[in-house]
Protein backbone atom coordinates (compact mmCIF):
# COMPACT_ATOMS: atom_id res chain seq x y z
CA UNK A 1 0.00 0.00 0.00
CA UNK A 2 3.24 2.12 0.92
CA UNK A 3 4.75 1.95 -2.48
CA UNK A 4 1.07 2.24 -4.16
CA UNK A 5 0.64 5.58 -2.04
CA UNK A 6 4.11 7.06 -3.09
CA UNK A 7 3.64 6.46 -6.80
CA UNK A 8 0.66 8.50 -6.82
CA UNK A 9 1.71 11.34 -5.23
CA UNK A 10 5.00 10.82 -7.55
CA UNK A 11 2.68 11.40 -10.62
CA UNK A 12 0.42 14.05 -9.01
CA UNK A 13 3.47 16.18 -8.34
CA UNK A 14 5.05 15.41 -11.78
CA UNK A 15 1.65 15.98 -13.29
CA UNK A 16 2.06 19.56 -12.06
CA UNK A 17 5.15 20.40 -13.73
CA UNK A 18 4.01 18.26 -17.06
CA UNK A 19 4.10 20.98 -19.95
CA UNK A 20 0.73 22.49 -21.57
CA UNK A 21 0.22 24.33 -24.94
CA UNK A 22 0.39 28.21 -24.62
CA UNK A 23 -2.75 29.55 -25.38
CA UNK A 24 -4.46 26.17 -26.22
CA UNK A 25 -7.71 27.34 -25.94
CA UNK A 26 -7.45 30.50 -28.30
CA UNK A 27 -9.19 33.13 -26.09
CA UNK A 28 -6.65 35.29 -26.27
CA UNK A 29 -5.56 37.17 -29.82
CA UNK A 30 -4.13 40.59 -30.78
CA UNK A 31 -4.77 43.33 -32.88
CA UNK A 32 -1.76 43.31 -35.67
CA UNK A 33 -1.44 45.56 -39.02
CA UNK A 34 -3.51 48.67 -37.17
CA UNK A 35 -6.50 46.19 -36.16
CA UNK A 36 -6.78 44.71 -39.92
CA UNK A 37 -6.69 41.52 -38.51
CA UNK A 38 -6.08 39.78 -35.66
CA UNK A 39 -3.40 37.02 -34.78
CA UNK A 40 -3.33 34.29 -31.60
CA UNK A 41 -2.24 35.97 -28.35
CA UNK A 42 0.94 34.68 -26.69
CA UNK A 43 3.84 35.16 -29.54
CA UNK A 44 3.23 31.42 -29.61
CA UNK A 45 1.37 30.93 -32.69
CA UNK A 46 2.18 31.68 -36.23
CA UNK A 47 -0.17 31.95 -39.40
CA UNK A 48 0.31 33.63 -42.75
CA UNK A 49 -2.17 36.70 -41.96
CA UNK A 50 0.99 38.73 -42.62
CA UNK A 51 0.18 38.48 -46.21
CA UNK A 52 -3.23 40.73 -45.60
CA UNK A 53 0.11 43.33 -45.49
CA UNK A 54 0.54 42.82 -49.41
CA UNK A 55 -2.50 43.81 -50.13
CA UNK A 56 -6.43 43.83 -49.04
CA UNK A 57 -7.25 40.61 -51.10
CA UNK A 58 -4.73 38.34 -49.55
CA UNK A 59 -7.12 36.36 -47.14
CA UNK A 60 -7.17 36.41 -43.49
CA UNK A 61 -6.71 32.57 -42.98
CA UNK A 62 -7.14 32.24 -39.39
CA UNK A 63 -9.57 33.99 -37.31
CA UNK A 64 -10.57 34.75 -34.13
CA UNK A 65 -14.61 33.26 -34.21
CA UNK A 66 -17.30 32.90 -31.64
CA UNK A 67 -17.91 29.32 -32.39
CA UNK A 68 -16.59 27.64 -29.66
CA UNK A 69 -16.55 24.28 -27.69
CA UNK A 70 -15.86 25.48 -24.86
CA UNK A 71 -14.90 29.13 -23.31
CA UNK A 72 -15.44 32.64 -25.55
CA UNK A 73 -13.56 31.71 -28.75
CA UNK A 74 -11.79 29.33 -31.32
CA UNK A 75 -9.29 29.35 -34.12
CA UNK A 76 -11.31 29.03 -37.32
CA UNK A 77 -8.96 28.37 -40.08
CA UNK A 78 -9.29 28.14 -43.99
CA UNK A 79 -7.80 27.94 -47.32
CA UNK A 80 -7.91 31.05 -49.75
CA UNK A 81 -6.84 32.63 -52.32
CA UNK A 82 -4.50 35.69 -53.54
CA UNK A 83 -3.78 36.32 -56.86
CA UNK A 84 -3.03 32.75 -58.52
CA UNK A 85 -1.84 31.43 -55.52
CA UNK A 86 -3.82 28.99 -53.24
CA UNK A 87 -3.37 30.13 -49.30
CA UNK A 88 -4.08 27.43 -46.71
CA UNK A 89 -5.21 28.02 -43.08
CA UNK A 90 -2.18 27.56 -41.52
CA UNK A 91 -1.74 27.63 -37.67
CA UNK A 92 1.59 26.36 -36.28
CA UNK A 93 3.77 26.95 -32.95
CA UNK A 94 6.37 29.29 -35.00
CA UNK A 95 7.31 32.76 -35.37
CA UNK A 96 6.86 34.65 -39.02
CA UNK A 97 10.31 35.23 -40.18
CA UNK A 98 11.98 36.74 -43.77
CA UNK A 99 9.04 36.95 -45.88
CA UNK A 100 9.20 35.46 -49.44
CA UNK A 101 5.77 35.78 -51.51
CA UNK A 102 7.22 33.12 -53.76
CA UNK A 103 6.90 30.54 -51.05
CA UNK A 104 4.61 31.96 -47.83
CA UNK A 105 4.64 28.90 -45.73
CA UNK A 106 8.33 28.75 -45.06
CA UNK A 107 8.26 32.23 -43.99
CA UNK A 108 6.80 30.53 -40.72
CA UNK A 109 10.04 29.62 -38.67
CA UNK A 110 8.53 26.54 -37.01
CA UNK A 111 8.91 25.32 -33.02
CA UNK A 112 8.59 26.28 -29.90
CA UNK A 113 11.07 25.28 -26.93
CA UNK A 114 9.40 22.24 -25.14
CA UNK A 115 11.57 19.43 -23.52
CA UNK A 116 8.12 17.11 -22.00
CA UNK A 117 7.81 13.67 -23.56
CA UNK A 118 3.73 13.65 -23.81
CA UNK A 119 1.93 10.83 -25.13
CA UNK A 120 -1.07 12.15 -27.02
CA UNK A 121 -2.55 15.70 -28.11
CA UNK A 122 -6.10 16.21 -28.48
CA UNK A 123 -8.81 18.45 -28.93
CA UNK A 124 -12.18 19.17 -30.30
CA UNK A 125 -12.53 20.41 -34.16
CA UNK A 126 -14.96 20.90 -36.81
CA UNK A 127 -14.67 20.83 -40.24
CA UNK A 128 -16.13 21.45 -43.60
CA UNK A 129 -14.29 20.25 -46.32
CA UNK A 130 -15.00 21.41 -50.66
CA UNK A 131 -14.38 19.09 -53.44
CA UNK A 132 -12.59 16.00 -50.89
CA UNK A 133 -10.24 17.89 -49.34
CA UNK A 134 -8.66 17.07 -45.92
CA UNK A 135 -7.65 18.93 -42.94
CA UNK A 136 -4.60 17.88 -40.37
CA UNK A 137 -3.08 18.54 -37.14
CA UNK A 138 0.69 17.14 -36.30
CA UNK A 139 2.71 17.94 -33.53
CA UNK A 140 6.64 16.59 -33.73
CA UNK A 141 8.64 16.73 -31.33
CA UNK A 142 12.43 17.31 -32.22
CA UNK A 143 16.01 17.92 -30.63
CA UNK A 144 19.08 19.58 -32.07
CA UNK A 145 21.80 17.43 -33.02
CA UNK A 146 24.86 19.09 -33.22
CA UNK A 147 26.32 16.34 -34.28
CA UNK A 148 25.09 16.75 -37.85
CA UNK A 149 24.33 20.30 -36.93
CA UNK A 150 20.52 19.33 -37.43
CA UNK A 151 17.12 18.35 -35.66
CA UNK A 152 16.53 14.87 -35.00
CA UNK A 153 12.72 14.07 -35.10
CA UNK A 154 12.14 12.25 -31.59
CA UNK A 155 8.55 11.53 -31.95
CA UNK A 156 5.19 12.12 -34.17
CA UNK A 157 1.76 12.60 -33.87
CA UNK A 158 -0.30 13.32 -36.96
CA UNK A 159 -4.32 13.15 -37.17
CA UNK A 160 -5.92 13.32 -40.71
CA UNK A 161 -10.01 14.64 -40.83
CA UNK A 162 -11.98 14.17 -44.64
CA UNK A 163 -15.31 14.20 -43.30
CA UNK A 164 -17.70 16.86 -43.11
CA UNK A 165 -18.32 17.32 -39.37
CA UNK A 166 -20.90 20.18 -38.42
CA UNK A 167 -20.62 19.81 -34.33
CA UNK A 168 -17.82 19.96 -32.17
CA UNK A 169 -16.00 15.94 -31.50
CA UNK A 170 -12.83 15.45 -29.57
CA UNK A 171 -9.57 14.19 -32.00
CA UNK A 172 -6.76 12.65 -30.30
CA UNK A 173 -3.29 11.63 -32.22
CA UNK A 174 -0.49 9.42 -30.29
CA UNK A 175 2.97 10.50 -30.26
CA UNK A 176 5.11 7.45 -31.74
CA UNK A 177 8.59 7.80 -30.45
CA UNK A 178 11.27 7.15 -32.38
CA UNK A 179 14.12 8.63 -29.60
CA UNK A 180 11.83 7.45 -26.76
CA UNK A 181 14.98 8.02 -24.27
CA UNK A 182 15.97 11.53 -25.71
CA UNK A 183 14.47 14.63 -24.39
CA UNK A 184 13.45 16.84 -26.43
CA UNK A 185 14.13 21.04 -27.15
CA UNK A 186 11.57 22.01 -29.41
CA UNK A 187 7.25 21.49 -30.18
CA UNK A 188 6.14 21.96 -33.60
CA UNK A 189 2.41 22.05 -34.01
CA UNK A 190 1.07 22.25 -37.53
CA UNK A 191 -2.81 22.73 -38.25
CA UNK A 192 -4.13 22.99 -41.67
CA UNK A 193 -7.36 23.24 -43.23
CA UNK A 194 -6.00 21.82 -46.30
CA UNK A 195 -3.34 18.88 -46.17
CA UNK A 196 -1.09 20.28 -48.95
CA UNK A 197 -0.55 23.04 -47.63
CA UNK A 198 3.45 22.77 -47.97
CA UNK A 199 3.02 23.29 -51.75
CA UNK A 200 0.09 25.63 -51.91
CA UNK A 201 -2.47 23.37 -52.49
CA UNK A 202 -5.81 22.53 -51.22
CA UNK A 203 -9.46 24.02 -52.10
CA UNK A 204 -10.33 27.36 -51.28
CA UNK A 205 -13.38 27.39 -48.65
CA UNK A 206 -12.13 24.57 -46.94
CA UNK A 207 -12.62 25.57 -43.27
CA UNK A 208 -11.25 23.87 -39.97
CA UNK A 209 -12.51 24.89 -36.42
CA UNK A 210 -10.18 24.02 -33.71
CA UNK A 211 -10.21 24.68 -29.85
CA UNK A 212 -8.99 23.20 -26.59
CA UNK A 213 -5.82 21.76 -27.49
CA UNK A 214 -4.11 19.75 -24.68
CA UNK A 215 -1.30 17.22 -24.59
CA UNK A 216 -1.86 14.03 -21.84
CA UNK A 217 0.91 12.18 -20.39
CA UNK A 218 0.35 8.62 -18.71
CA UNK A 219 -0.96 9.33 -15.56
CA UNK A 220 -0.70 12.73 -16.15
CA UNK A 221 3.16 12.12 -15.07
CA UNK A 222 6.51 13.20 -16.73
CA UNK A 223 9.33 10.53 -16.28
CA UNK A 224 12.74 10.84 -15.11
CA UNK A 225 12.30 13.11 -11.94
CA UNK A 226 12.91 12.47 -8.55
CA UNK A 227 15.71 8.93 -9.95
CA UNK A 228 17.51 7.72 -7.21
CA UNK A 229 19.26 5.33 -9.34
CA UNK A 230 19.78 4.86 -12.88
CA UNK A 231 17.56 1.94 -14.56
CA UNK A 232 18.36 1.14 -17.92
CA UNK A 233 15.86 -0.44 -20.57
CA UNK A 234 16.96 -1.67 -23.82
CA UNK A 235 15.91 -2.08 -26.58
CA UNK A 236 13.43 0.28 -26.76
CA UNK A 237 11.59 0.10 -27.94
CA UNK A 238 11.14 -3.86 -27.66
CA UNK A 239 8.56 -6.25 -29.21
CA UNK A 240 9.06 -9.46 -27.18
CA UNK A 241 11.69 -9.66 -24.39
CA UNK A 242 13.27 -6.09 -22.79
CA UNK A 243 16.22 -6.17 -20.29
CA UNK A 244 16.38 -3.23 -17.52
CA UNK A 245 19.70 -3.07 -15.70
CA UNK A 246 21.30 -1.16 -13.29
CA UNK A 247 24.81 -0.87 -11.13
CA UNK A 248 24.33 -2.24 -8.00
CA UNK A 249 22.80 -5.38 -6.96
CA UNK A 250 19.98 -5.43 -4.38
CA UNK A 251 18.25 -8.27 -2.27
CA UNK A 252 14.78 -5.71 -1.98
CA UNK A 253 14.09 -3.94 -4.98
CA UNK A 254 11.59 -5.00 -7.46
CA UNK A 255 10.23 -3.52 -10.91
CA UNK A 256 6.49 -3.16 -11.83
CA UNK A 257 5.30 -2.28 -15.14
CA UNK A 258 2.00 0.08 -15.57
CA UNK A 259 -0.51 0.63 -18.96
CA UNK A 260 -1.42 3.91 -19.60
CA UNK A 261 -4.63 3.78 -17.22
CA UNK A 262 -2.16 3.05 -14.45
CA UNK A 263 -3.12 -0.55 -14.05
CA UNK A 264 -0.49 -2.84 -12.54
CA UNK A 265 0.76 -5.37 -15.51
CA UNK A 266 3.56 -7.15 -13.96
CA UNK A 267 5.48 -7.21 -11.15
CA UNK A 268 9.08 -8.62 -10.62
CA UNK A 269 12.03 -9.13 -8.46
CA UNK A 270 14.82 -6.96 -9.51
CA UNK A 271 17.54 -8.06 -7.40
CA UNK A 272 20.50 -8.64 -9.51
CA UNK A 273 21.93 -5.70 -11.56
CA UNK A 274 20.07 -7.13 -15.03
CA UNK A 275 16.32 -8.60 -15.40
CA UNK A 276 15.09 -9.10 -18.42
CA UNK A 277 11.64 -9.54 -18.94
CA UNK A 278 8.85 -11.27 -20.62
CA UNK A 279 6.62 -8.89 -22.50
CA UNK A 280 5.42 -10.65 -25.39
CA UNK A 281 1.78 -11.05 -23.71
CA UNK A 282 1.42 -7.44 -23.40
CA UNK A 283 -0.68 -4.76 -26.11
CA UNK A 284 1.40 -2.44 -27.99
CA UNK A 285 1.96 0.94 -26.51
CA UNK A 286 3.87 2.84 -23.67
CA UNK A 287 4.15 1.82 -20.13
CA UNK A 288 5.53 3.14 -17.13
CA UNK A 289 8.40 1.33 -15.16
CA UNK A 290 8.81 1.63 -11.43
CA UNK A 291 11.20 0.67 -9.47
CA UNK A 292 10.69 -0.04 -5.39
CA UNK A 293 13.35 -0.59 -2.64
CA UNK A 294 11.84 -1.00 0.72
CA UNK A 295 8.79 0.92 0.22
CA UNK A 296 10.18 3.47 -1.68
CA UNK A 297 9.91 4.48 -5.49
CA UNK A 298 13.41 4.85 -6.90
CA UNK A 299 13.09 5.18 -10.21
CA UNK A 300 10.65 5.71 -12.83
CA UNK A 301 10.62 5.79 -17.11
CA UNK A 302 8.78 4.44 -20.17
CA UNK A 303 9.36 1.65 -22.17
CA UNK A 304 7.63 1.33 -25.54
CA UNK A 305 6.22 -2.40 -26.71
CA UNK A 306 6.63 -1.50 -30.67
CA UNK A 307 4.37 -4.91 -31.66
Amino acid sequence: MKQVLLLFLCMLTLGLSAQQIPNNSFESWTPELGGTYEEPGGNWWATLNFLRGFGSSAPISVKKTTDAQLGQFAAEISTGTFGSFTIPGLLVSGTVGQIDLGNPTDVIERGQPFTATPDKISGYYKYTPVNGDSAVVNAMLTKFNTGTNKRDTVAFAEQLFYSNVTTYTPFEATFNYDMPNVTPDTIIIVLVSSAGAQSLAGQPGSTFFVDNLSLSYIQGIEMDVFNAITVNAYPNPAIDRIVFSTAKPSGSRSITLYDQLGRNCLSLPFQSTNIEIDISSLAKGKYLFAVQERDKTISTGTIIKSQ
